[in-house]
């Protein structure tokens, strides 16, 4: 819903709460007080009629949006078909029949897209399936594999240009005039018959009026919004375009990717990522020194990025890897009486013997 959208909503309240006060003026609720029960008869039918108008009309501007949705995507994957194809056939017919495909959904995206939304289309785009179709009937089939590919080719061509027009078909799909004026019709009676009523609170008469007229103003602007299945806030969107671009663009994306990938998981990546894990270490050891993180804990500083650099340097010395087996063995050893250690010193009472063991100076 748009700024004008709300604007006209609060336009017509602040108008109707204007019509009502000078309703009450002149003509005061107990002249209209008298006819309630008329006007409540009437009131209900002209209300369920309406009521039936609007949801018809909802439901067919739905139905119109989703068919066109429905036409975007099947027509992205027609077109996606045609490019799968086109990088199975050989030179110079493949590259210049996938580099139409990928012109076209990137001209659809950027060009033709916006366009529609002005009931227009472009003719750069339509040239670019007629030169997809002369590529295709241009297949000469040498072996039964090619003869496939180009079965399957001709298949999507078709359905693309299908969809294509199906979709340009559907740039001028609206809600007929006609129906418009019986929708406003049908809005000035089905309000207008709630100032026949005389309630005694005239505040109640108000806010009820009110609630009524401005659920139906916001179902007209609903309407109004879906009623271009190309434009306003339901607008169908390229997406099944940008789907096959993205797969399309995996084959270059995913080569730089691949390289990017392979170079981090490489000795120059791994020695970078280290050098970059020692610098936060040092960061994080300064914090916590200037007190900024007093939960770190202490006495191990620095340990993790020394620990990635030994066994970086394990992996070209054997000797260090050794150095590094018997440092772990000996952390395992436990030399202390409070670590597991056997006691150093035992007293046997029944035997009247005392065993003092001294402690090896380290």
């Amino acid at each position: 819903m748009s700024w004008m959208d709300i604007g006209t909503l609060v336009i017509v309240l602040l108008c109707l709460a204007a019509a009502l006060k000078l309703l009450q003026r002149y003509v005061p609720h107990p002249v209209r007080e008298a006819h309630n029960d008329v006007a409540g008869f009437i009131f209900a039918a002209v209300g369920v009629l309406y009521a039936v108008l609007l949801a018809f009309v909802v439901i067919a501007v739905w139905e119109n949006n989703d068919s066109a949705r429905k036409t975007t995507f099947q027509e992205a994957d027609s077109l996606a078909g045609i490019y799968w194809i086109s990088r199975e056939l050989p030179a110079p017919l493949g590259p210049q029949l996938e580099k139409r495909t990928l012109d076209y959904a990137r001209l659809v995206m950027d060009t033709e897209w916006p366009l529609m939304a002005e009931h227009r289309s472009s003719s750069d785009a339509t040239q670019l399936v007629y030169g997809m179709r002369s590529d295709v009937f241009s297949i000469k089939p040498e072996n039964e594999q090619q003869n496939v590919l180009y079965e399957h080719a001709v298949s999507h061509l078709e359905k693309l240009a299908s969809e294509r027009r199906q979709r340009l078909n559907q740039v001028d799909d609206e809600v007929p005039t006609l129906l418009w004026v019986a929708l406003i019709a049908g809005a000035v009676l089905t309000v207008g018959f709630t100032f026949l009523f005389g309630l005694s609170n005239t505040l109640s008469h108000t806010l009820m009026v009110l609630a009524l007229s401005g659920l139906v103003v916001i179902s007209l602007i609903v309407i109004k919004e879906m009623d271009f299945p190309f434009t306003g806030v339901t607008a169908v969107k390229p997406g099944g375009r940008r789907v096959y671009w993205r797969e399309s663009r995996w084959r270059f994306d995913g080569e730089v990717d691949g390289v990017a990938l392979f170079w981090a998981m490489s000795i120059p990546g791994l020695v970078c990522a280290l050098v970059l894990l020692a610098f936060v270490d040092q960061l994080a050891l300064r914090a916590r020194r200037a007190r900024w993180i007093p939960w770190r804990g202490t006495g191990r500083e620095g340990q993790i990025s020394a620990t990635g650099f030994e066994q970086l340097h394990a992996q070209f010395a054997a000797g260090k890897q050794h150095e590094l087996d018997q440092r772990g063995t000996t952390l395992m050893l436990r030399d202390e009486d409070g670590e597991g250690a056997p006691p150093r010193t035992k007293v046997d009472l029944a035997g009247g013997r005392a065993v003092v063991r001294v402690p090896q100076a380290r």
